[in-house]
């Protein structure tokens, strides 16, 4: 405890200090201001007598306070204060005979939360928290209700390498929400890794009021635990995957799976890598499904003069069996590429860097077998094109984009096309942008998009835009000109259906310590809006005080949804 004042008198026979004039006590982050104040010990820590107001952080002027009559310093970093008065810049908002302060990592109770929406209603609740570990571990613990009937509960833990929130919503139905993940690091030993994202029960689409949780088309989950030994790799796990929305009891496909992998780098000339995976899936409707995945990959590259070539073979087997008979399939790729690489500096210190490279690619994918229960273009394929790949940047301070562009034809043993394929990657104080694009050359109808795109600083005036979609585009031809063949599944769509979703959001930096938001997101195909939400946010430069307003309305949800959260102690 520390403190000034223009006045102190000491009683050393009853062990306490009086303190007049522009006294200021500071106890850990709360600051204790009054006229007159008298300090003595008790047998649970200081008593703080006299008329005075506490803050929660050490600035001179902050927005909220506590009035109170006398408060009680407890260890660790407890306040305990009799008739506070909450009072926001000044001004008296509400009364308590009594209030506990407590440190986070003591037992204590969590802040009411109230919200609206046109779809629920009134919800009103609090909740416990409660630390685990002096390595900020902690559980927090919440109930509420909704005050038309219903009840909504919510769970969080807490650690330094796990995250999990879990959220159960009954009104007429229910949902459970299950938000998971984590890593568990033995060295020289083994690593635990999980991940789940799942919304499950017949409330699950209506009961969110963020449009990305309910647009997801599947629930999934994965956990593994494995280790590296030299160049290899083996692992066990199981995974899941199910239609978000279904019921609790429909889980989808799930299983067991084991993968061994094993790397090796080929000194300067490349590296080579192998991995097979054999999992058995559980289907609810179809019975079991074993499939077996092996994937080889050789990277080697050479420096012949000025030119710069890289060659990549890729092989995979793959082989599935359910009670219905085996499908086998194997595909042999392979990419080269012949490049002329050019550079030029500007300047001296930290030299602004730019880069020309034209080049020349090549790949061809050969099915031996196919899967007949998917589809595909063909049993061979391959791509020719020609482009530029352009980067210009400052290195040391970390800014700079990229870009590439390529065209040439593509197709099968049946068919040619001429494509057109395009990469963009920037980053900067002052923009960030990341952009992808295949289309057909002789068809500009048919397409592929990727995009995202932010002007302004992260944390300053900033608008965000994206734009992603499909439209009839033949997906293994384009992922061939996209030069993604070779790691990724083939046959694959990027998107689910065909259409084109587009959206902004508009960010506005007030003041240092005040920002709004508003975003929009729109189906421009089918021209139906989406979504609309707004924000705005608050946070005292000292750190005494941080509060959020969010209003939005979503598709499948009625009228406006709406929360307000205050945190006293961010």
């Amino acid at each position: 405890m520390d403190f000034s004042a223009g006045r102190v008198d000491v009683d050393a026979r009853l062990n306490e200090l009086e303190l007049a004039d522009d006294v200021v006590v500071v106890v850990d982050r709360y600051r204790l201001t009054a006229d007159r104040l008298r300090l003595r010990r008790s047998e649970r820590g200081i008593v703080v007598d006299g008329d005075g107001r506490v803050a929660f952080c050490r600035c001179s002027d902050p927005p909220v306070t506590l009035s109170f009559s006398e408060a009680t310093v407890a260890p660790p970093t407890d306040l305990l204060v009799e008739d506070p008065t909450l009072r926001v810049l000044g001004v008296p908002v509400l009364w308590l005979p009594y209030l506990w302060l407590r440190s986070p990592d003591q037992l204590g109770v969590l802040p009411p939360r109230v919200a609206y929406s046109s779809e629920d209603g009134l919800l009103a609740g609090a909740g416990v928290h409660l630390p685990l570990s002096k390595d900020e571990a902690f559980l927090d613990l919440e109930a509420a209700g909704y005050l038309e009937g219903g009840v909504q509960t919510r769970l969080r833990l807490a650690t330094p390498s796990h995250s999990t929130r879990v959220k159960f919503d009954h009104r007429g139905s229910s949902m459970l929400a299950v938000d998971a993940r984590g890593v568990a690091h033995t060295p020289g030993l083994t690593t635990a890794a999980y991940r789940v994202d799942a919304i499950r029960g017949p409330r699950a689409l209506r009961a969110t009021p963020i449009l990305l949780e309910a647009a997801q088309r599947f629930d999934r989950a994965r956990g593994e635990v494995g280790r590296h030994h030299g160049f290899a790799y083996y692992g066990v796990g199981a995974t899941l995957a199910a239609a978000r929305g279904e019921p609790y009891s429909e889980l989808g496909a799930w299983g067991p799976f084991v993968s061994l992998g094993v790397g090796e780098a080929l000194g300067g000339v490349g590296e080579v890598a192998t991995h097979v995976t054999l999992q058995t899936f559980e289907q609810d409707a179809e019975g079991a499904l074993t499939l077996m995945h092996q994937r080889a990959q050789a990277r080697f590259h050479a420096r012949p003069g000025p030119f710069a070539t890289e060659l990549e073979l890729f092989e995979r087997l793959g082989l599935s069996s359910t009670p219905m008979g085996t499908d086998r399939s194997a595909m042999l790729g392979a990419q080269a590429e012949l490049s002329l690489p050019l550079r030029r500096r500007f300047g001296a210190r930290d030299p602004l860097l730019h880069y020309v490279t034209p080049l020349l690619v090549g790949s061809a994918v050969h099915v031996i077998e196919r899967d007949e229960l998917v589809e595909s273009p063909g049993a061979d394929v391959g791509q020719a094109s020609a482009g530029v790949r352009s980067a210009l940047g400052h290195w040391g301070r970390q800014s700079g984009v990229q870009v590439e562009a390529r065209a040439g034809l593509a197709g099968t043993e049946h068919e040619v096309l001429r494509l057109a394929a395009a990469d963009m990657l920037g980053q900067s104080q002052f923009f960030a942008l990341g952009a992808h694009a295949v289309t057909q050359m002789d068809d500009s109808d048919r397409w592929v998009l990727s995009s995202l795109v932010r002007i302004g600083p992260e944390f300053g005036h900033h608008v965000s835009i994206y734009a992603e979609g499909q439209r009839d585009i033949d997906t293994h031809l384009a992922r061939l000109m996209s030069g993604d063949v070779l790691t990724r599944e083939p046959w694959l769509e990027w998107y689910d259906r065909p259409g084109l979703s587009s959206g902004a959001e508009l960010m506005l930096r007030f003041a240092p310590a005040l920002s709004g938001a508003a975003g929009a997101d729109v189906d421009v195909d089918a021209e139906t809006l989406l979504g609309v939400r707004g924000s705005l946010a608050y946070r005292h430069p000292c750190g005494c005080l941080a509060t959020v307003a969010w209003a939005g309305h979503r598709i499948g949800r009625r009228g406006v949804d709406a929360w307000l959260t205050v945190d006293l102690i961010p």
